[in-house]
This record gives C-alpha cells, structure tokens and sequence, in this order.
C-alpha cells in the first residue's frame, strides 16, 4: 500500500520506520519529526503497520500532512502488554525483524540509499543485535528509548534499578550498540549517555542525547477547562495522563486517597486509555470511592489535541508516581510545559529530573502514607504548587517538539 504523492524534496528522503501500539509518547515523536521533515523539503515515508493507521494518534498525523506522506504498510505483531515479564519478547521481537525485513526490501530502487531511522528501537533490540540490520541497501539511525544497562552496571548510583541483570539478553543489546550497523543511536536518558562515553562502551561515539519533547498542543483557559470537566473552584483536581497502565501507579495513587481529610474535596482525572488491569481495579473499589465521595472522571480514550488542553488547564497537579520504569516521559515534560507541580516517584528519569528541576515532591510510591502527605501538602498549599509549576518552564523550552525534532533531523543528515 502507498499513499500520498511525491514531494520534491531535491533528493533528500527519509524511511520513517514505527508502528507504536496504544502510547501517545511514540506518537508525539512521530508527529514532530514527520511534519519537520516535510516542513524541510525531505520526501517522507512512513513504514508502518495497518493497525497503527487506525491509532487516533496517526489519524492526527495524516490530517496535519495529508498527501505529503508516503505511507508502506508491514505485517507488524501486536505490541503485548508486559512484554518482557510475560516471556513473548523473543517472539514478538523475531517477528517484528521480519515485518521490517520484509517492508524494507519491499520498496523500489528509487528508495535505495535512503536513511532509515527506526523511531522505537525497544521493538527488536536483541535481534538486532544477532542478526544485525535488516536490509543492506539502506544507512541506519534510531531511537532506544528504555535502555537501562547504565543501571545494572551501577554506573547512576541515584536511580534505584527495578530489572536485574540479564546476562546473554544484556550482550546482544550491547552487540546492537557495538556492531555499527546503526550509524547513530539516539537515547533520551543523559546518564545513559555519559555512561557510555565514560566507560567507553563499544560504539559510544555513534550515541546521541536528545532530550525528549513535551509540549501541550493547545493552550486553553483554565475556569473554561474546569467548567468543561465539571469541576469546581474548590476541586484539587489530579491529572493521571497517558496510556493508563498498573505501571503508571493508578492504583497507588488511588489507595493514598483513600485516607486523606475531605475526600470530597479531590478529583481523580484518569485521562487516556485504560488496559484491562486498570479498568479492573478502578471497577472494583468504584463503590468504595463512591461512599467516601471520591470523584474520579475517567476519558477512557486516546485524548485529541483539544481533549488535551482541557485535561491540563483543569489540572491542580499531575500524577508521576510510575512504578518500575526508569525511561523519560512525556507526560513530566507535558506536566512541566503546562507550568504544573507533580508527585513523581522516586526512581528513574521521572525521579532525577523532579529532583534536579525542583517540579515537586519525590516519593515511594509503594509508601502510601508519603505518597498521601505529598498530595495533601500541594492540595493545602496553592502558592507551592504555583512555584513548582512556574520551574518547568526552562526545562519546556528545552524539551520543545521543534528543538527535539531538530536534533532527530540532524542525525539522520549525519548518515546520508
């Protein structure tokens, strides 16, 4: 399948290579690079699966583009939830290689030597490393958006790991890294970054930091968002945003209000869609809630730019109590860009980047009682929420899509 018409773009090309799942942090990755490159003049190619297309998110993006996106569609597996725990990574890694194998060599000759940049290299990374690049004919560049073997080689003594060392499955991510076949490896983790490059890490010098992006799309008045939510002046209303998943500490953050003075004051906003887990929990403790006069709005759904704004301009404060994820986030930056004060977890990027910035109180999430004081602490006092939230400025502005974008675009211009 290709869609769209060519776009002259003096030679100058780009294989955009991803078929992101049920996230929205992928998918802001792809709108910003796709319409840059477009806005530059690159003719653009987006190698992907039929089940993203009906992802709300590409939906967005082929509106902004319309015609001046070439799109090749690839039999690419069902992203599994819990994919590492669960034991299908192997398969489900082998089985994207292909799809992307096959998509590759698909195309005609008049893409050949195009740059490929692989948006999501956390889809096969192992394999990549075993096997190496799946098509010859094509200069590589990509993205690792998880990566932690700067955690379990105790390189960042600050951030606690919750994975272990996994031996052979560790050394084909760094045989990924070392072969070359990826001329640059972008990574949104600094100490990642300067890990490699103090240890000196075979390929350390093909790795790039760049700082992920965050930004609201759509700035709304905040009485009119809260009016939209149904929500009052009196609400300390809490934004939980994203693809909304037990590991996003949904049920933490539900469990520490559960004790909290006038439950009746709080508002619970679960924004974006919910796995089966998450639907579950919240289903069962709904008549509790109920009884102790707990709200808790949920938009089960993925949010579109407008939903967005509504989301954030009602916001008090943003929930980033995540557990046993290390990686950035867009929702922080989105937190910050929106000016908004967080309750983040204490481990990971999440935890470093609260802490480094000053965005508000670091916690255990698996402390019910801290995370519990953290939120009475913001709800009783207004002017702190109004100084957390007012420090995320800087670190917006240097998260923008524009500037992230940029840097993307840079290092694919590296490899042609």
């Amino acid at each position: 399948m290709n869609a769209g018409h060519r776009v002259d773009g003096g030679g100058r090309r780009l294989i955009y290579a991803d078929s992101f799942g049920d996230g929205h942090h992928v998918a802001l990755h792809a709108r910003a690079v796709l319409k840059s490159a477009v806005a530059r003049g690159r003719r653009c190619l987006w190698l992907t699966s039929a089940g993203a297309l009906e992802h709300p998110a590409s939906r967005q993006l082929l509106g902004d583009l319309g015609g001046d996106l070439e799109i090749q569609v690839g039999p690419f597996p069902a992203h599994p939830a819990n994919v590492s725990r669960a034991g299908a990574w192997p398969w489900y890694e082998v089985r994207h290689f292909a799809a992307l194998r096959g998509g590759l060599r698909s195309l005609p000759a008049e893409w050949d030597a195009a740059p490929v940049y692989l948006a999501w290299l956390d889809h096969c990374p192992r394999v990549l490393g075993a096997l190496g690049m799946p098509s010859p004919r094509f200069p590589y560049c990509g993205l690792h958006m998880h990566v932690s073997l700067h955690e379990r080689a105790n390189a960042a003594p600050t951030v606690k790991s919750v994975v272990r060392a996994r031996g052979w499955s560790d050394r084909l991510v760094r045989r990924m890294y070392a072969s070359g076949g990826l001329q640059r490896i972008a990574v949104l983790i600094r100490p990642f970054a300067e890990f490699v490059r103090r240890t000196t890490m075979p390929g350390w010098e093909r790795v790039v930091y760049v700082p992920d992006l965050a930004q609201v799309s759509v700035r709304m008045d905040r009485t009119q968002a809260r009016a939209r939510l149904g929500v009052s002046d009196r609400d300390c209303v809490i934004l939980s945003y994203g693809a909304l998943s037990l590991r996003k500490g949904v049920g933490e953050l539900l469990r520490s209000l559960e004790g909290v003075s006038e439950p009746g004051s709080w508002v619970v906003h679960l924004a974006g869609s919910q796995d089966a887990e998450t639907r579950a929990l919240i289903a069962d403790r709904s008549d509790d809630h109920r009884r102790r006069g707990l709200r808790i709005i949920e938009w089960n759904r993925f949010l579109n730019d407008e939903e967005e704004s509504v989301a954030f301009a009602a916001a008090d404060l943003v929930w980033m109590g995540y557990r046993g994820f290390l990686a950035s986030s867009g929702v922080l930056l989105q937190a910050a860009s929106a000016r908004l004060p967080v309750v983040a977890t204490h481990e990971g990027v999440i935890g470093e980047t609260t802490r480094e910035w000053g965005l508000g109180p670091v916690v255990d999430t698996s402390d019910i009682a801290a995370v519990r004081a953290a939120l009475e602490s913001l709800r009783a006092a207004p002017s702190l929420r109004k100084e957390y939230g007012a420090r995320g400025e800087p670190l917006a502005e240097e998260h923008s899509p524009g500037r992230f974008a940029e840097r993307i675009l840079k290092m694919v211009s590296d490899i042609e």
